[in-house]
């Protein structure tokens, strides 16, 4: 199941919602630097970020997520685990 707990809050702003998805995202390419599957350097605009509610986020390329989210959602949807997505293409666009 997907969740994204920033927009759940009543009283969010839209503004300060999406700057902290962008903060988010931005810190962690700062750590990771490189997509752990296609070797290429992560770039804000094309980035993708899962937050599982247990484990730890994985950053990938957009291309990656492209081509495995749907499996990835439905196994952890199937383990009742909550997750976050935060897409650069969509943060940035």
């Amino acid at each position: 199941m997907y969740t994204n707990d920033f927009k759940d809050m009543p009283d969010a702003d839209a503004a300060v919602v999406l700057k902290a998805q962008r903060e988010v995202l931005v810190q962690g390419i700062g750590r990771q630097m490189f997509c752990p599957i296609t070797k290429k350097m992560l770039d804000r605009k094309s980035t993708v970020l899962v937050i599982p509610a247990q484990g730890p986020p994985v950053l990938m390329d957009a291309s990656v997520w492209d081509e495995q989210h749907a499996d990835a959602a439905a196994a952890m949807t199937e383990r009742n685990i909550s997750f976050e997505v935060y897409d650069g293409r969509e943060l940035w666009s």
